[in-house]
């Protein structure tokens, strides 16, 4: 039997343990336990980074309470976030990502993630943007992404509290 690329191989099999991990830890979640949830995510994302040269610039303490929060509904936030991380390493520019939470001014919860991009033209020509929307829209949020300045930014609306999906 062919060995096949080592690498690849490699590869394949961290996004599958990213991946359990981010299932395993959604698992055992309140009804309000989004901030654990996200603070899980940064604690496997920040080494991963940092191996690879990045910096993460990580804040959550002006995002609101968020209820309603299943294991299913962490799982699918926390997947928005990787995938919107993710494309910030595919397409941009800085070596530093931004991640805030923040309150909008109708109360909703808002995280955005945030890096330069150096072709704009190369952003969203996959299925990653749309993967998210659908995630997003089936918890009764939302997403956007635009390139102000140079910046790509990803914006993820949640209501208070989230829906089943």
């Amino acid at each position: 039997p062919g060995t096949g690329n080592p690498q690849a191989v490699e590869r394949a099999a961290r996004a599958a343990l990213d991946d359990l991990r981010l299932v395993v830890n959604s698992l055992d979640l309140d009804d309000d336990d989004l901030l654990p949830a996200l603070a899980g995510l940064r604690e496997r994302l920040e080494p991963q980074l940092r191996r690879l040269g990045f910096e993460l610039d990580w804040s959550m303490e002006n995002l609101p309470s968020v209820s309603g929060v299943t294991p299913g509904n962490a799982l699918s936030i926390l997947r928005i976030l990787q995938e919107g991380i993710t494309n910030a390493l595919k397409y941009g520019s800085s070596r530093q990502i931004a991640v805030e939470g923040s309150r909008s001014d109708t109360g909703e919860a808002v995280l955005s993630i945030r890096n330069g991009v150096t072709d704009p033209s190369a952003t969203g020509k996959g299925h990653g943007i749309g993967n998210m929307k659908r995630r997003a829209e089936a918890l009764g949020g939302g997403v956007s992404f635009e390139i102000p300045d140079g910046q790509a930014v990803l914006t993820v609306v949640l209501p208070s509290h989230l829906a089943d999906c």
